[in-house]
């Protein structure tokens, strides 16, 4: 029993998913608010996932505690992801909110993991920014996304979503 980390290449562009399997760490109780799967009917066993604690937002991505619960034997798989909407003068981003001048929106992916989660068990899981999002946050400063998780062994998939801001991490100024 162990966790298993690894990135992956997504195809030749500069972002990366992370994936990550869980099999270790038995949940607390979980409150019931924000729990996501399948009600299902007499005899259904879907699994389904609920947030252990609130998402917390850091310098280098969003970090939520998740906790799968189901059957003996069952499993949450799911995908994490983060994106954010750029603001286009023509090719150029200007920013990540409305501006005055005409400009239209491309909603970009800055962050994206995929887990598989034990019943019964709770893990804390954070993918780092890609290249991507680690550009836009030095331009801005700030980072509003929006964060999607997808439990993907239902039929059809479920997802929740909620918002949060990742700020750039301050360097000390040095004193002469």
């Amino acid at each position: 029993m162990g966790v298993v980390l690894g990135l992956l290449a997504a195809g030749s562009g500069s972002s990366s998913i992370s994936t990550t399997s869980i099999l270790a760490a038995p949940a607390g109780s979980s409150g019931g608010t924000g729990s996501v799967g399948s009600s299902g009917g007499a005899g259904s066993a879907a699994p389904k996932f609920a947030f252990a604690g609130p998402a917390i937002a850091s310098s280098t991505g969003v970090i939520v505690s998740l906790s799968c619960e189901g059957a003996a034997g069952t499993a949450c798989s799911g995908r994490e992801q983060l994106t954010t909407v750029e603001k286009l003068v023509g090719s150029k981003v200007s920013g990540l909110s409305a501006r005055k001048k005409k400009s239209r929106s491309k909603r970009v992916v800055v962050a994206e993991a995929t887990f598989t989660l034990a019943a019964g068990y709770t893990h804390t899981i954070g993918p780092p920014l890609n290249a991507t999002g680690e550009r836009l946050l030095k331009r801005f400063g700030n980072l509003p996304v929006t964060l999607t998780i997808t439990l993907l062994n239902t039929n059809p998939p479920t997802a929740i979503k909620t918002k949060a801001t990742i700020k750039q991490k301050h360097k000390p100024r040095k004193h002469r």
